[in-house]
């Protein structure tokens, strides 16, 4: 029987069916292949993995979101959040912490900051700020450092930081350094080891997790150290940083009398003490133009101290 198929005046042979198949298989999986291969690592495709070295595990290729440094940050609510790249970051206007031209700078037991290896001469400044964040004074004062180039140390208490962790997170995003005052301010000659214990670490837990920086410095609430407070010192690895001058600002009812009583007792290597206040705000760019003209510059001390440090009077 003739099996030929006729089309427009001609016959042809009918195709075999499983060709027909096969050839459709072909081009089905070949053009699923391009596809494929066109989407992998382009926007929208799948993450691709890489492998860094011998014994390394892959690392997932992708643009991330944007990450804030530290644990549990990202749980805080986004509105507080600084418009900056991450917590933490170096603030383009801020000189880098511990540094200056490449030097380095370190704080002495009697509360002096000096250049590692230098003779104790050098004009440099160490500014610290207790008592924050408080609110308004606070941004006054990060915006008048930050017109000086100036680096300073806060050191911070839980009950104002704890309201307002959008500033303690500025105050890093900025490039200062960050110190622990205590939760509460509480007088540590006067309650129980356990008490003193809480005041530090709770404090030190709550700076770390908004800001990713565990404190290395220490300053206790009027000054006043106990036996139980220079142990948890010693268990967190932090260092004691008391002042060599204070402004004394909390006390004075004046910007002039401020001024005037921090420009006439600044010396080489000064630990300057000041408080989060309005009235420190106020005094704080004669202070830092007076200084500057004296040919003073403004320093932090490195975190954590270096090992060859041998704590020099």
């Amino acid at each position: 029987m003739d099996r030929r198929i006729q089309i427009g005046g001609r016959r042809y042979r009918p195709f075999p069916g499983f060709l027909v198949l096969a050839v459709l298989f072909l081009v089905l999986f070949a053009g699923g292949f391009v596809v494929v291969k066109a989407g992998v690592g382009k926007a929208g495709g799948k993450p691709q993995t890489e492998k860094l070295t011998a014994g390394q595990p892959y690392v997932t290729i992708q643009t991330p979101d944007v990450q804030h440094q530290g644990p549990s940050v990202g749980s805080q609510d986004t509105h507080d959040q600084p418009q900056s790249p991450s917590v933490g970051a170096q603030h383009p206007n801020i000189r880098p912490q511990g540094t200056f031209g490449g030097s380095r700078y370190v704080v002495t037991r009697s509360s002096l900051v000096r250049l590692l290896g230098g003779n104790g001469k050098e004009k440099i400044v160490l500014l610290t700020f207790d008592d924050a964040p408080r609110g308004e004074s606070t941004r006054k004062i990060l915006d008048v450092l930050e017109r000086h180039r100036a680096p300073a140390l806060f050191f911070v208490n839980g009950t104002y930081a704890e309201k307002r962790p959008e500033l303690l997170r500025e105050i890093a995003r900025r490039g200062h350094g960050i110190g622990n005052h205590t939760w509460s301010h509480a007088r540590l000659t006067r309650i129980p080891c356990e008490q003193v214990r809480e005041e530090i670490v709770r404090l030190n837990d709550f700076v770390e997790r908004e800001t990713g920086i565990r404190p290395a410095f220490f300053r206790p609430p009027y000054g006043k150290m106990s036996p139980c407070a220079y142990s948890v010192l010693e268990e967190e690895g932090m260092v004691l940083l008391q002042w060599t001058w204070s402004s004394e600002d909390w006390r004075r009812k004046s910007a002039k009398s401020i001024v005037q009583s921090v420009v006439s007792h600044v010396h080489p290597g000064a630990t300057l003490l000041f408080h989060d206040l309005s009235l420190t705000a106020r005094a704080l760019p004669e202070i830092l133009e007076e200084l500057e003209r004296q040919g003073y510059r403004f320093v932090l001390p490195d975190e954590p101290l270096p090992e060859d440090f041998q704590g020099v009077p």
